[in-house]
């Protein structure tokens, strides 16, 4: 099959399309990679091993979105309602490239058998529909109306969860719908008239890539809805060589936390300097010890602690069984990695579905209450690390999740279900 994958996002975005895309390659099939990278990541190196053929695409229009601060800037790192973090989302990310995402598909949709796209790459779905090329959509978190589960950072009502969604797709249509629909007119197809829907005649399939031990598939979701289980790399699609210093700190005492926010640190610049601060200070505070990822190099002078060494980027997957926790935002891929590796979080949600995961996390015990973005402190953070420390029970209700985990292959599952629509 000829197979056309499309994401657009930071790397939690662009992972599991990797991810995914090697699986296919494994396979046999034609698969080429389109990717928005909003964070300004170049992706060929991971891809190139992998045997993916990869493509970055509207490369200078991010460039030029991430040299404008404005009011904006305040929303993402948490200080705005949901609604208007996911307005500002698409206002300032998503509409500088979609005229990008438009002229690739036009050039690369031609004899493909099936399109797999991110649910917000709506250009290129509009292509897809209009050209006749099998669609699928990848989500990181539920977006499919269901009782189960509410849109994601919103609360959880529990059986008032589809009033939410109605809401939701309510105000979606005023801002949203809209521009998705300025591209479907263009491609010849007829407006949309509602967001949030328990089925699409339009698309063939709709994968949710979390693992179902942490998010079981609602059972009044639509039969092409699935939830596959968590889009990982391989083993060795890292090219990383741990620094004799991390041997050396792992070895001086006992596991430290993990902890680093991710591209929010990216994404949000201008807070990058509170939050790497706070989680040092929260380490004092805590008496423990941690690896703090961040980008070390953009950062004014930090407090220097024996209890802290400094790390760039470095794969979790080689990190987190050396360690006793993880302290993150609570990004999709973040959040299995340290589940997949049988280790407790403290989640410190900014923004979108990284709420949803710090409940869902909180439920399964294996996190204590979030500690917003909005409301971080080092003493919020430092007592949330520690009634991790003092719970007898964290670590094997960790584990046993973590079993369960390694028994699904979601990549496989995808495969299946994509290789299916031929």
């Amino acid at each position: 099959m000829r197979i056309g994958l499309y994401t657009w996002g930071s790397e939690g975005d662009v992972r599991p399309f990797v991810a995914l895309a090697a699986g296919l390659v494994r396979e046999g099939h034609d698969v080429a990679l389109g990717y928005v990278a909003i964070d300004g990541r170049d992706w060929s190196a991971t891809c190139e091993p992998l045997g993916v053929r990869s493509r970055a695409i509207g490369v200078e229009a991010v460039r030029l979105a991430r040299t404008k601060k404005g009011p904006h800037d305040d929303v993402l790192v948490g200080k705005g309602n949901a609604l208007d973090q996911v307005r500002v989302i698409v206002e300032a990310l998503l509409d500088p490239v979609v005229e990008d995402l438009w002229a690739d598909a036009q050039s690369t949709m031609e004899g493909l058998d099936v399109a797999v796209v991110h649910l917000l790459a709506h250009p290129v779905m509009s292509t897809a529909i209009a050209r006749g090329v099998r669609l699928a959509t990848v989500a990181p978190a539920p977006v499919t109306p269901s009782r189960v589960f509410p849109p994601m950072g919103a609360p959880d009502l529990g059986p008032f969860n589809p009033m939410t969604w109605w809401l939701a797709d309510r105000v979606a249509r005023r801002w949203l719908v809209p521009r998705i629909n300025t591209f479907r007119v263009r491609a010849g197809l007829s407006p949309m008239t509602q967001m949030f829907s328990r089925e699409s005649p339009e698309v063939a399939l709709g994968l949710t890539c979390v693992s179902p031990t942490l998010v079981p598939r609602p059972t009044d979701w639509h039969g092409s809805q699935v939830v596959t289980g968590f889009f990982d790399l391989p083993a060795g699609a890292h090219a990383w060589r741990a620094p004799d210093e991390l041997a050396r700190f792992l070895d001086a005492g006992d596991a430290p936390w993990l902890m680093g926010f991710g591209s929010m640190l990216s994404i949000a610049g201008d807070d990058t300097a509170y939050c790497v601060r706070t989680m040092i200070e929260a380490v004092e505070r805590a008496g423990t010890r941690a690896l703090v990822q961040a980008p070390w190099d953009e950062l004014p002078a930090m407090p220097a602690s024996p209890r802290v060494m400094r790390l760039g980027r470095a794969p979790h997957a080689d990190l987190l069984p050396r360690c006793r926790g993880m302290v993150h935002h609570g990004g999709a891929g973040t959040t299995q990695a340290a589940c997949l590796a049988g280790r407790p979080s403290v989640i410190v949600p900014f923004l979108g579905d990284q709420f949803f995961w710090a409940e869902r996390l909180r439920r399964l015990g294996l996190a204590p209450h979030a500690v917003p973005r909005k409301h971080l402190d080092a003493e919020r953070l430092a007592r949330a690390m520690r009634s991790i420390d003092t719970d007898p029970n964290a670590r094997m209700r960790a584990d046993d999740i973590a079993r369960r985990m390694r028994t699904e292959d979601g990549v496989g599952e995808a495969v299946r279900r994509i290789e299916a629509l031929r």
